[in-house]
């Protein structure tokens, strides 16, 4: 049986991907952003999909534009 794939995979991989080019862990970033460190982790696997007000926060303290987060839901 195939292994069911996360549906919010894409936005995921965009979140860590723009973390890690800031050289911020994931604790570093849930710190930053005011939300828990499992939650960051559920963002980026995929798993959870993200409330409006975290990608704002996220987007805030990543410093890239909300609607690249949000087109990838």
């Amino acid at each position: 049986m195939p292994k069911k794939q996360p549906i919010y995979r894409d936005l995921g991989e965009l979140l860590r991907k723009e973390r890690m080019r800031q050289g911020l862990t994931v604790r570093e970033l849930a710190k930053k952003v005011g939300i828990s460190h499992p939650t960051v982790y559920k963002y980026e696997s995929g798993e959870y999909e993200p409330r409006i007000s975290h990608l704002k926060w996220i987007a805030e303290t990543l410093n890239i534009p909300l609607i690249k987060l949000v087109e990838r839901i």
